[in-house]
């Protein structure tokens, strides 16, 4: 058979503008193209890192406005933010927390509780011997020798591995 008695196949309108798609080929000249109607424009690609940086910043603005409200609302308990801290707190002072503050989440206790112990304020307070304080301030026991220990050591842990600065 030649070439110009060879049976083509002729697709018009989005049939044809599909397979030119699919084929990465350009529209015949002249000829006007629309936009296919069922494809959605996609998001724009985000940057990992920065997608993380933002959720970071977002989780840090959290546990912040956590932290006023617990020093506004236990004052005898938590100092206000960056004014360091007042004391050990009592043990299992998480379940006091959520008695006492049913609105907030216990997830978001977790996260306040985990970023205010682990601050090296805190840690310095951690020596065997030091009263442990209650939400109201009141004593609510001892820091032993093993904790002061594990407060040394976390320390010194994480100045290793945070030599500029305290991780955030």
């Amino acid at each position: 058979m030649s070439p110009s008695t060879r049976p083509t196949l002729r697709l018009s309108g989005e049939a044809a503008q599909k397979a030119r798609q699919r084929l990465a080929l350009t529209a015949p000249k002249g000829t006007v193209t629309p936009p296919p109607k069922s494809e959605k424009p996609k998001p724009p690609q985000s940057d990992p890192k920065k997608a993380r940086r933002e959720a970071m910043r977002a989780r840090r603005e959290k546990i912040c406005a956590l932290h006023s409200q617990l020093a506004e609302a236990f004052p005898a308990t938590f100092a206000p933010l960056y004014c360091g801290t007042l004391g050990p707190l009592k043990i299992g002072i998480h379940l006091d927390l959520a008695e006492r503050l049913p609105e907030v989440s216990k997830q978001a206790i977790r996260a306040f509780l985990a970023s205010y112990t682990r601050a090296p304020d805190y840690r310095s307070l951690l020596v065997a011997g030091a009263t442990r304080l209650d939400l109201d301030g009141q004593p609510a026991g001892r820091v032993s020798e093993a904790e002061a220990r594990s407060a040394q050591e976390a320390s010194r842990r994480s100045a290793l591995a945070h030599p500029h600065g305290v991780a955030i």
